[in-house]
């Protein structure tokens, strides 16, 4: 075997006889398809010493970041603080093998943990565990034949609708956290109507810390903007050593906002405990230690529930990373593959589901951070694992005196960003109704309906109204054709017909 490897065939066929099919791959074909395939074998044999420094503390602030964000977002999910955790540190581990850009940070997301929670809460971990095993198997499959451009069918105005209902719906479900309310269903509408109907079961302590943290972070969030801004300016015009490493320590601590406004309410909650009057809700015992690697109890009528939920799951977290992992590249001058950001992510929600997590995919804010702390390659994300690992050995006893306002807090502050209205006032400005009513339909669909029908619905109606434009595309007369009697003007009279029809015969007239 070795001698047919030695003279480049790896199946052994090249000593066939004459006349004999041979095959044409190479070991050399196998190896650049290795490194395609393996991305972390291009990089690695380059890595020094500055990458290192680089790279650790990129993935620190993130983990910084990250830690707090899974355990609210794990309530967004409808799943207990834990499980936030159990899907934060699988993605990273193995973004650093398979993943094409250096900035992404895959975990969970706001909106990865609405789809979930729609239908999967009332099955618990297990059913989250096996839609994300589901939407892994399709992302995977999807990469393997090259299918990233299957996103291009969803338009822009339908991913504008979505976010913006998506965020609004988050939002009001971390009301009940903002009030100290209980029993509060899920579906928008309800939960509009339970939260107006128990106000007067409003928590007042609650309600004070959870406002003030939004507040706080939201200010926070726009001062650090503008520092960024600041900074980047100051780069282009020179600034000395001891300036850059003050605002870098600034900016550090403006990334882990998050993380230090839930110590400093911790440790007012705890000291309101110590008093026996803490009358602030609390998130509860959070079991220590790793996940036990189990299979996922896939059953079928598990899998004809959530098959159509897997598709629109898998589509939108491939969608929402591969746009994050362009700007990304684009900003910082490096190309990424769309079919091996398929890859990764699927690996990272299949082998995820083991560890009981729930779906993950590449999260904006924390790639911003990632890549505004200097990361140098994915091997930031060893050191973003290594941090929510230690959280769980080690910080779940703490975790019991965070409170739940603090939580919602941090993600209404996180989402309110996501609604946007500029592209809505764009499209009514110039007209594109067309536009604006997939905009309008896509938003109330998933405002009202389940966020996949809503989403089937937008790229519905999209799908129309592009067959009706292709139907019927713009056509300019650019004359007719003269001729002497009748028959010229009926030969003129039809072919200024066949343009005004502009349908697929017609297309060619006129331009």
């Amino acid at each position: 075997w070795w001698w047919w490897w030695c003279r480049g065939c790896w199946c052994g066929c090249c000593v066939a006889p004459p006349g004999a099919m041979r095959c044409r791959v190479t070991s050399d074909d196998v190896e650049a398809y290795l490194r395609r395939r393996l991305p972390v074998v291009g990089w690695l044999p380059r890595y020094s010493w500055s990458h290192l420094r680089g790279d650790m503390v990129a993935g620190l602030s993130v983990g910084m970041m990250v830690v707090p964000q899974a355990l609210a977002y794990a309530t967004i999910a409808g799943q207990n603080p834990q499980y936030g955790l159990f899907s934060s540190f699988v993605g990273p581990f193995l973004y650093f093998l398979f993943g094409s850009s250096k900035d992404v940070s895959l975990g969970p997301t706001a909106i990865m943990c609405l789809l979930v929670s729609a239908d999967v809460a009332r099955h618990d971990a297990v059913a989250a565990s096996c839609l994300a095993l589901l939407a892994g198997v399709l992302q995977l499959l999807l990469g393997l034949v090259e299918g990233g451009f299957v996103v291009e069918f969803i338009s822009l105005p339908v991913i504008s609708g979505f976010t913006s209902a998506a965020a609004i719906t988050i939002a009001a479900g971390q009301l009940k956290y903002l009030l100290g309310l209980t029993h509060i269903r899920r579906p928008f509408v309800q939960c509009l109507h339970d939260t107006f109907a128990q106000l007067g079961h409003t928590n007042g302590w609650d309600l004070l810390m959870g406002g003030c943290c939004v507040v706080l972070l939201a200010g926070l969030r726009l001062y650090k903007d503008r520092r960024v801004q600041a900074q980047a300016q100051n780069k282009q015009e020179g600034s000395s050593r001891r300036s850059r490493r003050s605002r870098a320590v600034l900016l550090a601590l403006l990334n882990a906002r998050n993380a230090l406004v839930v110590v400093a309410c911790a440790l007012i909650s705890y000291g309101l405990s110590r008093l026996n009057k803490n009358p602030l809700s609390l998130i509860g015992d959070v079991p220590a230690g790793l996940p036990e690697p189990r299979v996922p109890q896939l059953n079928a009528a598990m899998l004809r529930e959530y098959a159509l939920k897997a598709v629109v799951v898998a589509l939108i977290g491939f969608l929402e990373s591969i746009a994050i992992a362009k700007a990304f590249a684009r900003k910082n001058r490096y190309r990424v593959d769309a079919s091996q950001e398929l890859i990764a992510i699927g690996l990272a929600n299949v082998v995820g589901s083991f560890f009981q997590a729930f779906p993950v995919t590449g999260s904006f804010s924390r790639t911003a951070v990632n890549a505004q702390s200097g990361v140098r390659t994915p091997a930031g994300g060893l050191w973003t694992g290594t941090v929510v690992i230690v959280a769980l050995l080690l910080l779940t006893p703490a975790f019991v005196y965070i409170p739940k306002a603090v939580l919602g807090a941090i993600i209404i502050a996180a989402v309110l960003p996501m609604v946007d209205a500029r592209l809505a006032w764009h499209l009514l400005r110039s007209r594109q109704w067309l536009d604006a009513l997939v905009l309008v339909t896509t938003f109330c669909g998933c405002l009202f309906l389940p966020i996949e029908y809503g989403v089937l619905m937008g790229c519905g109606v999209a799908l129309c109204f592009l067959l009706f434009r292709v139907s019927r595309p713009p056509v300019r007369t650019l004359g007719t054709r003269g001729g002497g009697g009748g028959g010229g003007g009926g030969e003129g009279a039809g072919g200024e017909r066949e343009a005004e029809a502009g349908g697929i015969l017609g297309s060619g007239v006129g331009v």
